[in-house]
Parts: C-alpha cells; sequence; structure tokens
C-alpha cells in the first residue's frame, strides 16, 4: 500500500495516555485495514460512529499496520521518519511516570 488511502471506519480505540489511537475500516475494495493515528483524530471518528452517516479517514502507509490480517508496516526511510515523528510527538505529551 502506497500513498493515502480512503478508508471506511468500522471501529477505533483511541488511548489518550499513549498519544495514539487504533482504528480498523475497509478501503474501497473491501480490504480490511488496521492502522495507527493520533488519538484525538481517533476519539473524533469514534464519536462520528454514532451519527447516521459513514466515517472516512485518509490513512498514509506509514499508519497501516496490517491489511486483511497480513503484517504490512512500511519499512521505507519515509514511513519510518514518518512513525518515528508520530510517536515522539505521542511521548512528549505524555505526562511524566510517578516515582
Amino acid at each position: 500500500m502506497t500513498g493515502p488511502v480512503r478508508v471506511k471506519i468500522g471501529a477505533v480505540a483511541d488511548l489518550p495516555l499513549a498519544g495514539s489511537g487504533y482504528g480498523i475500516g475497509l478501503d474501497p475494495d473491501g480490504h480490511r485495514v488496521e492502522f495507527l493515528g493520533d488519538w484525538r483524530a481517533m476519539r473524533d471518528m469514534r464519536d462520528g460512529l454514532d451519527g447516521p452517516e459513514p466515517v472516512y479517514a485518509h490513512v498514509e502507509s506509514w499508519q497501516v499496520l496490517a491489511v486483511d490480517g497480513e503484517l504490512r508496516v512500511d519499512l521505507s526511510r519515509e514511513a519510518m521518519v514518518e512513525r518515528a515523528a508520530f510517536l515522539r510527538s505521542a511521548l512528549a505529551r505524555m505526562e511524566p511516570p510517578n516515582d
């Protein structure tokens, strides 16, 4: 999978303490796409699932974890840079542990 793909969202989990979220949906060809993203966007998608209209997301290749249950983590340099930036951003928002 290269470039962004439009995914019709079926379910999401937002994980505010981790700064990220997990989504599952179907691409235009009916393939199940599992992906990660910012928890706030995932929360908004989840809230939209209660409405009458379908919810869609444009998922970049670096966000894809699996397609049809098969691991599909993009290992290209560009994808790794994007993923690392996302994780740094998510970790920076986390509170330090209470020791």
